[in-house]
């Protein structure tokens, strides 16, 4: 895998600047994902991240193919439908090859010189596939205390949900397609900040759903 150290600043740059579109002025999200249907959560979901009570990173977690990428990219759309400028969110997804071995933070502070940030500024970053970051929960706890003006909001697989303590708002989702085969509306769960159980033998450390919705 390659290091941080292999990759050119500026490539790093180029992909960021083709994954995040809306950073050309007038641009949006692609039209084949604005074109998506909105998921039975998204309504939910939007409501938790653009809540300014909310003063704790919001994680998506679910199984692979559940919507999480399409949630993420609508909710950039609802920012930019609000009137957020588009230099003002960032998303990254870690599954990308040329972001191996750069850290939450590099990313966040890439981002913030390559735009030219103020250090006042309101800024919302979205980090996908956050699972690919080693120690990931850590790295978002220290963003979240490290950067106040900055929203941050990832998703994961449901595998990045066992064995952590949650510095974070925490939503786990249901696959839609499950949900109504078995005749049920789509169930939305959020893990508010708690404290991790004691660890019995080689059971993983495990923090209770609490249901919402």
């Amino acid at each position: 895998m390659a290091s941080q150290l292999d990759i050119p600043i500026q490539e790093v740059q180029r992909r960021l600047g083709a994954d995040n579109p809306w950073w050309r002025a007038g641009a949006g999200i692609d039209q084949v994902e604005a074109g998506w249907p909105r998921r039975a959560y998204f309504p939910h979901f939007c409501q938790l991240a653009l809540s300014p009570d909310v003063r704790r990173a919001v994680v998506l977690i679910g199984p692979r193919r559940v919507g999480k990428t399409v949630m993420l990219k609508h909710l950039v759309q609802r920012l930019l439908d609000d009137g957020v400028v588009g230099t003002d969110i960032l998303y990254a997804s870690l599954d990308t090859p040329l972001y191996s071995g750069r850290s939450l933070e590099s990313m966040v502070r890439l981002f913030s010189t390559t735009q030219g940030h103020a250090d006042d500024r309101q800024l919302w970053v979205l980090f996908d596939e956050v699972q690919y970051h080693k120690d990931w929960e850590v790295h978002l706890k220290s963003l979240v205390d490290s950067y106040p003006r900055m929203r941050f909001i990832a998703s994961g697989s449901a595998a990045a949900a066992l064995g952590i303590w949650y510095p974070s708002h925490c939503i786990a989702i249901r696959s839609q397609r499950t949900c109504c085969a078995q005749g049920n509306k789509p169930q939305l769960r959020t893990r508010p900040r708690c404290r991790p159980a004691q660890a019995r033998g080689a059971q993983a450390r495990r923090c209770r759903a609490q249901p919402h919705g």
